[in-house]
């Protein structure tokens, strides 16, 4: 029988900022739905296609076998593999994966861009949530996970999970940063059920400065390193009538700068704490953040910095305006050097190039400590519900994800199997790649879309490697982490898996959520010159006021234990 968990559990405020990795990186509105992800081929047993794409009894099950052990997963669906399902219950690949762990699967699915409506919804009935749950519980719920255990929303499966998951604690245990932060301060596993990279990715940086190359060889300049570089060319994109010299997805929180110019002067950029040398520190009490709001005021007042930059979004507008060569330089992902050589021309303009610029420094040989970069736990980790009837079968299913067969499966798909279109071969010298199923797919689907159809990639625990390299073979893409790691490190960013107690995360959020709201006004009212920055000591004492100080001593105990892990 199903327990009910403590009604205090009710009382959670899940923030409106969901993580959604596994769900929103584009949209899938008005996306026809493709063709069969089967091969449409009859088989040997005489089975149909069915309507979603399996064939009948290949998948679509909503039930498991006599006998058959089984669970419910709540989890997420990427926006390109609900184009043609409307839940995982349909993926091809389900079936693939219960055959070969002998558990049947009920997977519960969200709407796409409803995660956290609807996550609320589930917790505020109060009982019968679903064994596993792909959730940032750790972020999203008040408390963090230690909290939740405590409510009896979830389950401490620590034991549980250090008995019988040998794969998943062969990867935590093979490196000390990645044990650490694994567990909270009172040693709960957190992060069993996320994503771990290889640890080839791990620090690697894929968003980062940005510069149209064909604008810069017109303006006869060399690629910007230091700030007053990057003056020079903006300067010099002006006088050549680019529209936009310069911009970045603020989404009115400046996090898609990566804290890149923030950085040269030692500082992150936005409502955010750094730790410098195991002391944390709020990055607008610093001087520094105050030499960074001088310097975009500038810009701003120069017209050197997008006019509308407060609300711009990365993927969205500033990324259009990059492809459509109407703008000079941004903050970007790597794919930007491949793309807009391509894609400036379907805008109507000349084939343009894109190149990485190093984070900006203020003199040549200077060291900053912030940029992008691929943390030890990516995505939002899975958690086993307190109500879980039979945990240890969730654990083992999970930690086969974390085993060798587990990683081909979602990696690489299928090879020799007649039931489906193969979508890797090995080669003669005996390394993997991707069939032309996969790389020139004949339904017209990119490689990620045929990826997130045929794959379950949406139940991915670990980014392998061998996989990864074939999406980064260019070496314009790999000139790019070398240029953006060149004098750049972030050693002083906040560990993501340091954790609060319960009292401390009530009141550091009661703090923070006024503090941020106002930090990030007064940010672009500086800028914009609405605030005078002479009017920066009255900002500092009003931060101060609202019990800055406060926050940043919570901030040092939870840094402390981390440490202390």
């Amino acid at each position: 029988m199903k327990k009910k968990f403590k009604k205090t559990a009710t009382s959670l405020l899940l923030t409106a900022s969901l993580v959604c990795g596994l769900s929103a990186c584009s949209t899938a509105k008005d996306t026809p739905k493709q063709e069969s992800t089967q091969k449409s081929t009859q088989k040997s047993d005489g089975a149909e296609p069915s309507s979603q794409g399996g064939a009948a009894g290949e998948s679509g099950q909503t039930t498991a076998a006599e006998g058959e052990k089984s669970f419910s997963y709540w989890l997420s669906i990427h926006a390109f593999t609900a184009k043609t399902m409307t839940d995982h219950n349909d993926h091809p690949a389900a079936k693939r994966l219960e055959e070969q762990t002998g558990v049947f699967v009920e997977y519960i699915n969200p709407a796409v861009g409803q995660e956290l409506e609807q996550m609320n919804l589930l917790l505020a009935a109060g009982d019968n949530l679903p064994d596993l749950m792909r959730f940032n519980f750790k972020g999203q719920y008040r408390g963090g996970v230690s909290a939740a255990v405590a409510d009896g929303v979830l389950l401490d499966a620590t034991k549980l999970i250090e008995e019988n998951a040998p794969n998943f604690m062969a990867f935590i245990n093979s490196d000390e940063d990645l044990r650490r932060g694994a567990y909270t301060d009172d040693g709960i596993l957190a992060y069993f059920g996320s994503i771990i990279p290889a640890e080839e990715m791990r620090g690697l940086p894929f968003q980062g400065p940005m510069v149209n190359k064909t604008l810069l060889d017109k303006a006869g300049l060399d690629i910007p390193e230091t700030i007053a570089d990057w003056e020079e060319m903006l300067a010099a994109f002006k006088e050549m009538g680019v529209r936009i010299p310069f911009s970045f997805g603020c989404d009115n929180k400046f996090a898609g700068l990566y804290n890149a110019f923030s950085g040269a002067y030692g500082v992150p950029a936005g409502s955010r704490f750094m730790d410098e040398n195991g002391t944390a520190k709020f990055g607008p009490m610093q001087e520094g953040y105050k030499e960074f709001l001088t310097l975009f005021h500038k810009w701003y007042q120069n017209g050197w910095l997008d006019p509308d930059f407060l609300s711009k979004v990365q993927n969205k507008e500033v990324r259009n305006d990059f492809d459509a060569g109407e703008m000079g330089a941004g903050l970007l992902h790597i794919s930007s050097v491949i793309r807009l050589p391509l894609v400036s021309v379907q805008h109507g303009k000349e084939e343009m190039e894109a190149v990485p610029a190093p984070y900006p420094v203020l003199k040549e040989g200077d060291q900053t400590h912030f940029r992008h970069y691929v943390t030890n736990f990516n995505q939002t980790p899975c958690y086993i519900s307190a109500d879980a009837e039979d945990p240890l079968t969730v654990i083992k299913w999970l930690d086969y994800l974390y085993s060798p067969e587990g990683i081909q499966e979602i990696s690489w798909g299928t090879m020799g199997d007649e039931r489906y279109e193969d979508t890797y071969y090995v080669d003669e010298e005996g390394k993997k790649k991707q069939t032309e199923f996969v790389t020139n797919n004949p339904n017209g689907l990119s490689p990620e879309e045929v990826m997130r159809q045929y794959l379950l990639r949406d139940t991915a625990m670990v980014w392998d490697w061998e996989m990864q390299s074939l999406m980064y073979q260019d070496e314009r893409q790999q000139k790019g982490w070398s240029v953006w790691t060149d004098h750049t490190d972030f050693d002083y960013v906040m560990p993501d898996e340091m954790t609060m107690t319960a009292d401390e995360n009530d009141e550091f959020s009661k703090i923070m959520g006024d503090v941020e709201t106002y930090v990030n006004e007064m940010s672009a009212k500086f800028i914009m010159g609405i605030a005078p920055l002479d009017d920066y000591d009255k900002f500092i004492k009003t931060l101060e006021s609202m019990k800055v100080g406060r926050a940043t001593e919570i901030q040092q105990a939870a840094l402390d234990r981390y440490f202390a892990r």
